[in-house]
């Protein structure tokens, strides 16, 4: 098969795969709530300022250190997945639109040229996508969900982290009995909001409608959100005593997810990864591609044709 012919299909490929992941990508379709302000808006050095201003005080210059660098990889996150999908879809569309003219001969004389467009498209998407895969990668299994900021407090203690999901057991749970007291399940986790989803949990079935978590559940409804019933506690429930076994239960349950807009966001952003996996590999093929192309002599659709009659009878 001619070259200038798998150059076309390659860059159609690409061109597919990356309006598909646009359809699909968390931040451009503003489904992932990545960022405390919209990402565009975000003023990292706001961070910097205030470091100076609390080099003193060790505990707040870590935290707005841990701000600061949040902030700038989710800004980067941001802007590489608008400038990584919008660049593919753009210039392979136009590495297919030349690679098309060029074998129906409709432009003559600028096969090499064609080919060393291509050698640089594939480079540079090749590049902007691993940096995007990378960035986003890092972000979703280490970021906080739906984390914010309050970037308006800046006295005290200094800005906290809010609007987190707490952690649960397998279970659905979000106390166990250990024998001796009520635990949580991120009770021995020291890190910096380890208490907190990361993206990456948000696919878990006890932070998503599950019909026998749910069903359970609401046998035994509580009355209000402050209120318990059997083993199940209302959503404001507050556990005053740990060392005492109530009702003889191992586990209390807190009020289920009626709906899995976690595991949507969840399973789009997987999606996205994977298939910025493919457009890389594909970026990578239409450089090789493109140096065949530059090389290669011009074809015409008449040979292009009898290569595929060729191809067709074996």
């Amino acid at each position: 098969m001619n070259n200038i012919l798998i150059f076309l299909f390659i860059s159609i490929g690409i061109l597919v795969l990356s309006a598909i992941t646009i359809s699909l990508a968390p931040i451009i379709n503003d489904i992932s709530n990545i960022s405390y302000n919209s990402p565009k808006d975000l003023d990292c050095e706001i961070f910097s300022n205030q470091q100076e201003i609390s080099k003193y005080n060790l505990d707040i210059f870590q935290k707005l250190k841990t701000f600061k660098n949040i902030c700038k990889r989710q800004k980067a996150t941001h802007n590489l997945e608008y400038a990584s999908l919008i660049f593919s879809v753009f210039l392979s569309f136009l590495c297919a639109n030349f690679s098309l003219l060029s074998f129906f001969k409709v432009e003559k004389g600028h096969q090499n040229k064609i080919g060393l467009f291509g050698l640089i498209t594939g480079i540079i998407g090749f590049i902007l996508t691993l940096i995007y895969i990378c960035f986003s990668g890092y972000v979703f299994t280490n970021d906080m969900a739906f984390g914010i900021i309050n970037m308006n407090d800046f006295g005290g203690t200094g800005p906290e982290l809010v609007g987190g999901i707490l952690k649960l057991f397998p279970n659905g749970a979000k106390y166990k009995y250990n024998g001796n007291r009520y635990i949580t399940s991120y009770e021995e986790n020291i890190g910096y909001n380890s208490q907190y989803l990361r993206y990456n949990e948000l696919g878990d079935k006890q932070y998503n409608y599950d019909k026998d978590i749910y069903i359970k559940y609401m046998e035994n409804l509580p009355e209000n959100r402050n209120s318990i019933n059997g083993c199940n506690i209302g959503s404001a429930y507050l556990l005053t005593n740990y060392n005492i076994k109530i009702n003889s239960c191992d586990y209390l349950f807190t009020q289920p997810y009626n709906n899995s807009r976690n595991k949507y966001l969840y399973d789009r952003w997987v999606a996205t990864l994977i298939l910025s996996v493919f457009i890389i590999v594909l970026h990578l093929a239409l450089a090789i591609f493109g140096i065949l192309v530059f090389i290669d002599k011009e074809t015409t659709s008449e040979e292009m044709g009898h290569d595929l009659v060729i191809y067709g009878n074996k």
